[in-house]
């Protein structure tokens, strides 16, 4: 069976890389692109470097936008309370350890314990880029 030959710690690792990504994702969703320059006719000659850069802001907003409803999404997907919110706790809210044991009322071998679960359900689900790694 394919699942036997899961590598969990690859796994989750790639799984940590995408979740810690979230942050920054968001802060490039919630930009503001409604401020577009246009072209400055200075009428001074100087090299085009070819590339529209309003248009590459516009794809990365975009881009951003779809990377955070999918993680928003793949979290909310995840069968078992305690694992969406440690999911929630530690990558969406940035909650300490300590904050994610008081609300969970749990212990730390617990929370880890829970939170590497949480970590495989979410590579099993995550649709963008595949987190799986087998032996």
């Amino acid at each position: 069976m394919l699942l036997d030959k899961l590598d969990e710690t690859a796994t989750k690792r790639k799984a940590i890389k995408v979740l810690k990504s979230y942050q920054r994702y968001k802060r490039i969703a919630n930009r503001n692109i409604l401020f577009l320059q246009s072209p400055a006719m200075t009428g001074m000659p100087r090299s085009s470097s070819g590339e529209n850069t309003e248009e590459i802001k516009i794809v990365n907003k975009v881009t951003a936008e779809t990377i955070v409803k999918t993680i928003e999404h793949c979290i909310e997907s995840i069968v078992g309370s305690d694992y969406r919110m440690l999911l929630e706790n530690v990558y969406i809210h940035n909650d300490t350890a300590y904050e994610v044991q008081s609300t969970l009322l749990i212990s730390e071998s617990t929370m880890y314990r829970k939170l590497d679960v949480a970590l495989i359900c979410f590579a099993e689900i995550y649709p963008l880029e595949d987190l799986l790694v087998f032996c």
